[in-house]
C-alpha cells in the first residue's frame, strides 16, 4: 500500500503567513495536495505541521487526514520528513509513501496518478519525476529507502539518501513543469497564481 505524506512544518518567515494556508482556486495549498493524493487513490494521508499548527488546523477542512506536529520544524525539512517515517509503521500495509511539499500546489493531479502508478509497476524502487531532464516534486520513497532517509543529514536532506539509494530510484519523465514550482515569497506567490492555467494541463 501507498500513503501520502505532506510536509508543512516551515516557520513561512519569508511568505509572512502559513503556506498552507495560501489560497489555490477556492481551496488552501493544503486541501489542494491532498485531494490530488485521494484522486490518485490514496486513502492513508499523513500531514506534518510546525509551529502554525493552531491556525491550520482552524482553517482546514480536514477529511480524515492524519496530523503530527514537528517540535522542531528549524531543523529543516530532513527532520518533518524523519517524524512522518517513524511514524508510518503505525500503518501496518505502508509500503512506499508519495511525500509532497505543501507549497507545491499547481503539480497536475494526473502526475500524482502517474506516480502512484509507476511504483505499483517498479515494487522496491523509489521515484521521482522529471521534466526536461530535471528532477523535481513529489516524490515515491519505497520503503527499502526509509532507512537511509531517516539518516539523512540536516544539510543535505532527501538529497543525500538519494544519491545513496540511486540503484533503486526510478526516473519518471512528466509532462508537467509545475514539478519544479515552489513558492516561498509573495511575489512568487502571485506571479506562479497568474500562471496557473499553465500549470493546469496536469489536471
Amino acid at each position: 500500500m501507498i500513503c501520502g505524506v505532506i510536509l508543512a512544518a516551515g516557520d513561512s518567515e519569508r511568505m509572512g503567513s502559513p503556506k498552507a494556508l495560501l489560497k489555490h482556486q477556492d481551496q488552501t495549498f493544503l486541501e489542494a495536495v491532498c485531494g490530488k493524493m485521494r484522486a490518485a487513490g490514496l486513502r492513508d494521508i499523513l500531514v506534518v505541521l510546525g509551529r502554525h499548527e493552531r491556525d491550520i488546523r482552524r482553517a482546514w477542512n480536514r477529511r480524515g487526514e492524519t496530523v503530527i506536529v514537528n517540535p522542531n520544524p528549524e531543523e529543516g525539512q530532513a527532520s518533518s520528513l524523519k517524524l512522518a517515517l517513524r511514524h508510518l509503521p503505525q500503518w501496518p500495509f505502508a509500503s512506499a509513501a508519495l511525500v509532497a511539499l505543501v507549497d507545491m500546489p499547481y503539480v497536475g493531479a494526473a502526475t500524482y496518478r502517474q506516480l502512484v502508478g509507476c511504483w505499483r509497476q517498479n515494487v522496491g524502487r523509489s521515484v521521482i519525476p522529471r521534466y526536461q531532464g530535471k528532477r523535481g516534486h513529489p516524490i515515491v520513497l519505497d520503503q527499502r529507502l526509509w532507512p537511509l532517509c531517516s539518516l539523512c543529514p540536516r544539510e543535505e536532506g532527501l538529497h543525500w539518501a538519494l544519491k545513496r539509494g540511486e540503484s533503486s530510484v526510478f526516473n519518471l519523465d512528466v509532462d508537467d513543469p509545475a514539478i519544479h514550482r515552489d513558492v516561498d515569497t509573495p511575489e512568487e506567490y502571485h506571479r506562479e497564481s497568474g500562471q496557473e492555467g499553465k500549470w493546469a494541463r496536469g489536471k
